[in-house]
């Protein structure tokens, strides 16, 4: 008698699960690792001079080219690519610090 309960207790706490079961599963760790992401790049953006973020803001969300990053932030095409260049650099030295934690 006492190992047939101990047998349903184990299939109890090892039992299969389907597949929505396990796809919820999934899908709830994957928000939760985009949250995590999501509040490091924000903490990360906020260290950032205003310049910068908007820098990046325009290359990589905006899609803006070089040019046209050169022209609304008054600088040269050359000036746009070295200080893109220095940030990406620097949120690598933000990024890993922030890591390390």
């Amino acid at each position: 008698m006492k190992e047939l309960t101990k047998e349903k207790r184990i299939e109890k706490q090892f039992a299969p699960m389907d597949d929505e079961t396990l796809n919820a599963y999934r899908i709830r760790e994957e928000q939760v690792d985009h949250e995590v992401e999501s509040a490091l790049l924000e903490t990360i953006m906020l260290q950032l001079k205003m310049e910068e973020r908007k820098l990046l803001v325009l290359f990589y969300l905006e899609d803006y080219s070089y040019e046209e990053v050169a022209s609304e932030l008054q600088l040269s095409v050359v000036a746009v690519k070295k200080r893109r260049v220095r940030l990406m650099i620097k949120l690598r030295q933000l990024l890993a610090s922030k890591e390390e934690r």
